[in-house]
């Protein structure tokens, strides 16, 4: 089995150039209004990214997401490091690096639809 997200927005571009900058994937496929990105390190790591309403979907999908109740994690070996590299690039950093007994040490960012990316190192 292996496990992809695709998110609902109506950023397609803005969220393909944004992981392309700064996450290192690259473009798998893509169609009008439609992107399957796929990370260069770990090519079994893919994100896609669709319009809402698209007409090559079945219509329960056709809804934007709302920016509430997911969160990407990306798991890094040093977070410190990426913290700052992050930092470097002026993301916009939501919540500051902190370290806590469940999460570990992590911070969070957001991506142009919205999307929680927290960053962390167990």
């Amino acid at each position: 089995m292996r496990l992809s997200t695709e998110i609902y927005t109506s950023k397609v571009d803005e969220c393909k150039r944004f992981y392309l900058k700064y996450f290192d994937f690259n473009v798998k496929s893509s169609a009008e209004g439609f992107v399957v990105l796929q990370n260069r390190t770990n090519p079994e790591y893919e994100l896609m990214f669709c319009v809402p309403n698209s007409p090559f979907v079945n219509a329960i999908f056709h809804p934007e997401y709302n920016n509430k109740g997911v969160i990407l994690q990306f798991e890094v070996d040093n977070v410190i490091n990426e913290y700052h590299r992050i930092k470097s690039l002026e993301i916009p950093i939501l919540i500051e690096l902190v370290e806590e007994p469940i999460n570990g040490k992590h911070f969070t960012i957001s991506d142009p639809s919205g999307l929680l990316i927290d960053i962390v190192s167990y």
